[in-house]
């Protein structure tokens, strides 16, 4: 049997607020039941939140979860998302591997045993020039980038045409022309499980904490309250395996 030298988690879009609920859910005790099942019993070299951490950005709900996290031996990455606010964020969390490649925008870079771990802040719905030049400069064949607006459509008619990135179509063309490189992206925002393919961009979305969205239907609708969260399982060969899993709580 071969055994993973290296595991992350990611979790995504848990929209922690002041009232302990959004949209009639109690985001606090759906990421403390996450947390429960994930890192409490597994050992995990990375821990991933991947955006919209904060459902309206408040003080209060990063402050909760630096603390819930802070006896925890992972190494964690704290990432933006629309909902979040980079000026909060940044106030309460121990922020390691920051890249300065944009001013008021939280990248990271590290190296996880031979992988390449990049992080793309999309806090105001785009990358810039200095970001996508970033991406491809520092993707190698070795390379897995978080990110957490999908850089393409994802066949998901109420996300794709309501709340895509604002330049995807920029970012699709300047990817999908360089032959020589594989980008392999793993995502949030739209709160649900998929994977996409085009070309050379191969894209994992991630079910959020909170809920799942119906990717299939063209206006808002809760799939179900699953709450989900994914593991990345990297081996010695650098190859990896990532699977979902979920949890339900009432």
């Amino acid at each position: 049997m071969v055994v993973a030298t290296k595991k992350i988690l990611q979790i995504t879009d848990t929209h922690l607020d002041e009232k302990s609920t959004t949209h009639g859910h109690n985001v606090y005790d759906k990421l403390a039941m996450v947390f429960e099942q994930t890192i409490e019993k597994k050992d995990f070299d990375l821990i991933i939140f991947s955006g919209d951490i904060s459902d309206k950005g408040s003080l209060n709900s990063y402050e909760w979860l630096a603390k819930k996290t802070e006896n925890y031996n992972s190494k964690i990455i704290w990432m933006a998302g629309n909902h979040d606010s980079v000026d909060n964020m940044k106030q309460v969390f121990n922020l390691p591997f920051l890249v300065d490649i944009e001013e008021n925008k939280l990248n990271y870079q590290l190296n996880l045993s031979g992988i390449n771990i990049l992080c793309l802040d999309t806090n105001d719905k785009l990358l810039s020039d200095n970001q996508i030049d970033w991406l491809i400069e520092s993707t190698d064949d070795n390379t897995i980038i978080f990110i957490h607006h999908p850089p393409i459509t994802c066949a998901s008619p109420f996300m794709d045409d309501n709340h895509s990135l604002a330049n995807w179509k920029i970012i699709k063309e300047k990817l999908s022309t360089i032959s020589n490189k594989t980008f392999r992206f793993f995502c949030g925002h739209y709160h649900q499980e998929s994977y996409i393919s085009y070309q050379n961009i191969h894209l994992f979305l991630t079910p959020s904490t909170m809920f799942q969205i119906d990717r299939h239907k063209p206006h808002f609708q809760i799939a179900n309250t699953l709450s989900g969260y994914r593991i990345i399982e990297i081996f010695e060969d650098k190859s990896f395996k990532t699977y979902c899993d979920y949890i339900f709580i009432t």
